[in-house]
C-alpha cells in the first residue's frame, strides 16, 4: 500500500509540472497574439569585401630634349672662273713649207679665287671634228694654290683639211670643308617618382540596419 502511495504522488507531481508548462504556453501564445508589436530598427555588424583605388609610388622613365652644343660642316666648291687658252700649231712641214700635220692644245685655265683654300680641279676634256664626231676623252687635274691660277690641258693631232674643236664634262671644283658651331638638341633620359593608384581589394567592418518586429515582451533589437 505504501509502494503505491509514493506512484500516486509521482504521477500527481508529473500531471502538475505538465499542466504548469501547457499554462505558460498558452499565455505566451495569448500574449504574442493580443499584445501589440512595434517595429524597431536594428544594426548588426557584417563584413563587406569592395574594391578600392590604393595609392603606390613608382618610378617612371621619360625623355626630355636638352640642347648641346655641336659644329655642323659641309663641302663646299671653291670659288673660280676659267677661260679658255687654246692654240693650234704646226708639228709637220713638206719641203715647200707646207703644213702636214696640226698640234690642237686644248687648255682651260682656272682662277681659285678662294682666299685660303687650294683645292684640286678636274675635269673630262674631249674634242669634236669638223663632221662633229666626238675625238678620245682625257682626263686631266690639277691642284691650284689659293689666289693663282692653272691649266688643264689636252691635246690632238689632225690634218690640214680638218678642224678640231675643244670641249669638256665632268668638270669637278676643288673642295674645303666650312664649319659652323650649332646648337642642337637631343632625347635625355630621366627617371621620376609618381604616385599611380591600382584597385585592391579590401574587407572591413560595416554596420547594417535592418528592420525587427517586436512586443514588448520578446524585446526589441
Amino acid at each position: 500500500m505504501e509502494k503505491d502511495k509514493e506512484e500516486i504522488e509521482i504521477e500527481e507531481g508529473t500531471s502538475s509540472l505538465t499542466k504548469i508548462i501547457f499554462a505558460v504556453i498558452i499565455v505566451g501564445v495569448i500574449l504574442t497574439v493580443f499584445i501589440p508589436t512595434t517595429d524597431y530598427t536594428c544594426y548588426r555588424t557584417i563584413s563587406k569585401t569592395e574594391m578600392v583605388s590604393e595609392p603606390y609610388q613608382d618610378t617612371e622613365v621619360y625623355f626630355e630634349k636638352v640642347p648641346y652644343s655641336s659644329s655642323e660642316c659641309n663641302d663646299i666648291s671653291l670659288g673660280h672662273n676659267e677661260k679658255w687658252d687654246s692654240s693650234t700649231i704646226c708639228t709637220d712641214s713638206n719641203w715647200l713649207g707646207t703644213c702636214q700635220r696640226y698640234k690642237k692644245s686644248c687648255v682651260l685655265v682656272i682662277n681659285n679665287l678662294d682666299n685660303e683654300k687650294g683645292g684640286v680641279f678636274s675635269l673630262i676634256g674631249y674634242g669634236t671634228d669638223d663632221n662633229g664626231a666626238k675625238l678620245p676623252e682625257k682626263e686631266v687635274s690639277v691642284y691650284i694654290q689659293p689666289q693663282t691660277s692653272g691649266r688643264l690641258g689636252w691635246y690632238y693631232y689632225f690634218a690640214p683639211n680638218e678642224l678640231v674643236k675643244c670641249s669638256y664634262k665632268s668638270f669637278i671644283a676643288g673642295k674645303k670643308r666650312v664649319c659652323k658651331d650649332v646648337i642642337k638638341t637631343k632625347d635625355e633620359r630621366r627617371t621620376r617618382s609618381v604616385t599611380k593608384y591600382r584597385d585592391v581589394e579590401k574587407t572591413k567592418d560595416v554596420q547594417e540596419k535592418y528592420k525587427k518586429t517586436a512586443n514588448w515582451l520578446w524585446g526589441s533589437c
